[in-house]
């Protein structure tokens, strides 16, 4: 018995040689397009779910048709807001928002579309952008007016009234995209980060905080800078238009993705102010998303993963409830939780229906964070990937702090091995604020976050000693 999940992916094709030559020619496509999201106007906050098309002509031509092997969409959500605006700058008080832009004539937000065609802003060219990253097809296969995007509207109101640093990059809230079935090496369509209000040019940036995926630039206009993790406008002097410091081009996610989460950013090139007291200003751009029709499958089903301290060591257990044709296991881990590195290799049972269970024990961890995964490697070289655990030593050798899961999205445990205890523990937001402090906590309880917004938060853990350890946790 084998897992089989379906995937807009291109892992394995599953074609006849005569119909991979084809492929290899014209693949199909995953788009947005018209008819995939709303038809309505911001400024909203409400999550936007995009169902994607077929694009059987791709990359020459825009035939779409529904594509139902299965359903899959793309869900976009804006979380955990830096700054609240009046009610007379935006009746809802978002300062990021959905299918909004700028008033010149009034301080009252704009209303825009919330998924319109990718020329609405900006004025971007096809060939700054790639449907896939099928070889020798960069900068070919999106249509400009048959492409649709989610319009993001980051707005710098939030900035003006709080007297911000013109100068300075200052972060806004979160954007998270959520697909319905597992993605293998999406591309991200960006339309025109970059915006002005009178001298003051600014730009949105985007930084991914999701383990274990990096990205990587197409295509794109000047401006259009990608780092492993970020989306950037290199521009010196933001503007609105592309390629005249306006940044447009597609970034390829490298992996399978559930989830990806971005921390948006507004950065200003100090030439004047975010706003005036007469308008209301900020940076619309668009996000969508394309991919290539396959079907994937994994011969190995994950059933299990644990990470957990065993003295100074980490001790790492799976389990996987079926295999098929696996060879071994690769262990990997990373310090950033982005960039990884092989520590081992695991044989694995090659076939079986029943339960196999594996360990390994890394006996050197890093001090501070951890991050581990476990990577199959079939008889042909399929790949398949574990979730990411984490695990946080301390700087003392005889100490050694845990806290699970990460991300988490209820309640996080904590614990403390070795020669003190934990004391209290604090939670904080990522500008500073306490939120709750725990006293006189007990190593293995666990802390409650379940009321909090998804996004970044920190956790201050004193321990008896009266040292004070500072972790991150992704909160979905």
């Amino acid at each position: 018995m084998k897992t089989t999940i379906p995937l807009p992916s291109m892992l394995l094709l599953l074609v006849s040689i005569s119909a991979l030559k084809s492929v290899s020619a014209q693949p199909q496509t995953l788009e947005f397009a018209s008819g995939s999201g709303t038809t309505s106007y911001g400024s909203s906050t409400t999550s936007q779910t995009i169902t994607f098309q077929e694009n059987t002509s791709n990359p020459t031509a825009w035939n779409f048709t529904p594509y139902t092997t299965p359903t899959t969409t793309a869900t976009f959500s804006i979380s955990n807001e830096q700054y609240t605006l009046p009610t007379s700058q935006n009746s809802n008080g978002a300062d990021v928002s959905f299918g909004a832009t700028n008033n010149n004539s009034s301080e009252v937000i704009a209303a825009a579309k919330i998924f319109p065609d990718m020329d609405a802003i900006s004025s971007p060219v096809a060939s700054d952008f790639s449907s896939s990253n099928f070889p020798g097809q960069a900068g070919e296969g999106m249509s400009m007016t048959k492409n649709y995007a989610v319009s993001i509207f980051n707005s710098t109101m939030g900035l003006f009234n709080a007297n911000a640093n013109v100068h300075d990059s200052f972060y806004m809230a979160n954007v998270t995209i959520t697909f319905s079935v597992p993605v293998a090496n999406p591309v991200l369509q960006i339309v025109g980060i970059g915006g002005y209000s009178g001298n003051e040019g600014f730009s949105s940036e985007l930084m991914l905080t999701t383990p274990g995926v990096t990205l990587s630039a197409l295509s794109g206009s000047k401006e259009f800078l990608v780092t492993p993790n970020q989306i950037l406008n290199s521009a010196s002097s933001f503007s609105a238009t592309t390629g005249s410091g306006a940044a447009s081009g597609s970034v390829l996610v490298n992996g399978i993705v559930s989830t990806l989460t971005f921390k948006l950013y507004m950065k200003g090139d100090g030439g004047g102010t975010w706003s005036t007291s007469s308008q209301h200003a900020g940076d619309e751009f668009l996000i969508g998303i394309s991919s290539l029709v396959t079907s994937t499958v994994l011969p190995v089903n994950f059933s299990a993963f644990t990470a957990q301290p065993k003295g100074n060591a980490a001790e790492l257990n799976w389990t996987t409830a079926t295999e098929e044709n696996s060879n071994y296991f690769t262990v990997q881990t990373s310090s950033d939780g982005t960039s990884w590195s092989s520590i081992s290799e695991v044989k694995a049972a090659g076939n079986s229906t029943n339960p196999e269970n594996y360990t390994y024990t890394d006996n050197i961890p890093s001090s501070g964070s951890n991050y581990y995964r476990i990577v199959e490697v079939s008889q042909d070289g399929t790949e398949s990937y574990s979730d990411v655990r984490q695990l946080t030593f301390g700087q003392s050798a005889s100490t050694v702090l845990t806290f699970y899961p990460n991300p988490v999205k209820n309640q996080v445990t904590i614990t403390m091995a070795g020669s003190v205890s934990p004391e209290s523990v604090t939670v904080m937001s990522v500008n500073g604020q306490q939120l709750q402090q725990n006293k006189d906590f007990v190593s293995g309880e666990s802390i409650d976050l379940s009321s909090y917004a998804a996004g970044i938060y920190f956790l201050a853990i004193r321990n008896t000693s009266g040292q004070t350890e500072v972790v991150k946790i992704l909160k979905n």
